[in-house]
């Protein structure tokens, strides 16, 4: 429903390069669009973490919506995982868990935000999946895109026979229309599995095939495709993954 050109923008006279995000036009001409475009900045401009790419700015010029954000500059862990895949195989042991510490990190921080009461806000990501996960050229990384988040005390009116994301990263329950924080657990575990194997858990020659994957197909752990893997990651793996 959008576009992603790389921008700058000037701040006290030095030019910073960001992502500049637009609605195409047919989407600007969709209140529920709109509305989900608009929510996306207003909520990701209140986070404030390394881990999570910050918005600058946001609002409407003319006839076009825009969302002006942090670049990451790098590759997607969906991009890491290929070109590993094609070149050394499995990602470094080490590696692949700096990497995932950071997106728990990051996590952590979404799931316990709370309202400038100290009320909860209950913050889900709902899309949390390689391609959402950039690693900068410095080794840090941002997850992206919470243009499907949801705060869980709106869920209730919003998200009835509705679900948002990639089949293959969607916890069981979340395809039968439960949805809370444990959502974006599950994903992680379904990142981790990935990023420590090399290999899709839930994949299918079409995104048909995957829900009944993913609600019936046993998981094994991944120390089965990488021996580096140690027993107590493979016990948090499938912890997520329950």
């Amino acid at each position: 429903m959008a576009t992603v050109h790389r921008a700058e923008r000037r701040v006290s006279g030095v030019r910073q390069r960001v992502a500049l995000k637009r609605l195409l036009p047919n989407a600007a001409e969709d209140p529920d669009l709109v509305k989900l475009f608009l929510d996306e900045a207003r909520l990701v401009s209140h986070l404030r973490h390394r881990n999570i790419a910050e918005i600058y700015d946001f609002g409407r010029v003319g006839d076009q919506y825009f969302l002006a954000m942090e670049l990451g500059a790098g590759p997607t862990l969906k991009q890491l995982v290929q070109h590993c895949a094609a070149t050394v195989g499995l990602i470094p042991y080490p590696i692949a868990l700096n990497l995932l510490i950071q997106v728990c990190d990051a996590l952590a921080y979404a799931h316990t935000l709370t309202d400038e009461n100290g009320t909860p806000l209950g913050l889900i990501h709902r899309d949390v999946s390689p391609p959402n996960i950039i690693i900068s050229n410095t080794g840090t990384v941002k997850l992206i895109d919470f243009g499907v988040a949801k705060l869980a005390k709106s869920t209730q009116q919003t998200m009835v026979g509705t679900v948002k994301g990639k089949f293959s990263y969607m916890a069981p329950e979340y395809l039968e229309g439960r949805l809370d924080s444990r959502v974006d657990l599950w994903a992680l575990g379904t990142v981790a599995h990935e990023l420590l194997t090399n290999r899709m858990l839930f994949d299918a020659v079409e995104d048909v095939g995957v829900p009944d994957k993913v609600k019936r197909s046993p998981i094994p752990p991944p120390s089965r495709f990488n021996p580096d893997v140690p027993r107590d990651l493979d016990a948090v793996v499938l912890t997520a993954l329950e």
